[in-house]
């Protein structure tokens, strides 16, 4: 299983601040807002583009809490 890190390699726009995570539709957002493995204080941008999958199997797959 990918981690999100592995996920920030393929996705990501560098310098941007907050990870977000979107459904292939680009209507729904969930936003991490901690991310252990990157350099303290800088967070990357993961779009899952039209071949992810949906927004609940994303959050499963990753395991994330969403509050």
């Amino acid at each position: 299983m990918e981690k999100i890190c592995d996920l920030c390699k393929k996705y990501c726009n560098e310098n941007v601040h907050g990870i977000y995570i979107y459904d292939a539709n680009h209507k729904d957002r969930i936003e991490l807002t901690g991310h252990e493995s990157c350099v303290e204080g800088v967070y990357t941008k993961v779009k899952l583009i039209e071949k992810a999958l949906p927004l609940d199997k994303v959050i499963e797959y990753l395991g994330i809490e969403v509050k």
